[in-house]
């Protein structure tokens, strides 16, 4: 499952990229069954992989091969570890500190 394979990443823009393209086949999947089922009237969509389409089967494709190669690369590109980042420890993704959200891109591992 690609969605496995994207919180084993070890680097946090492998992360990112593979959760944007992750969930843009989500939407596209979601958007493609709701409007068959009559829920939502849009002009023909594509599912991807699966129906023919000019632009959206060479957009879809070139999404594939981003998010390949960042499976690729994931086991061998890691941040650096920081002990401390302005007294913030760096060891988590996303913290909750003293009424504040901070995301750290400087992390080492996302777990």
């Amino acid at each position: 499952m690609p969605i496995i394979l994207c919180k084993k990443q070890k680097s946090v823009l492998g992360f990112l990229v593979s959760l944007a393209i992750i969930s843009t086949f989500s939407a596209q999947f979601i958007l493609y069954i709701s409007s068959n089922l009559g829920f939502w009237r849009l002009d023909p969509l594509s599912l991807p992989l699966i129906s023919y389409g000019g632009r959206a089967l060479v957009t879809n494709m070139c999404l594939i091969g981003l998010l390949l190669s960042v499976f690729r690369t994931g086991d061998l590109v890691t941040d650096k570890d920081e002990e401390s980042v302005g007294g913030i420890n760096s060891s988590r993704f996303i913290q909750y500190d003293n009424g504040q959200i901070i995301i750290n891109l400087k992390s080492h591992s996302i777990k």
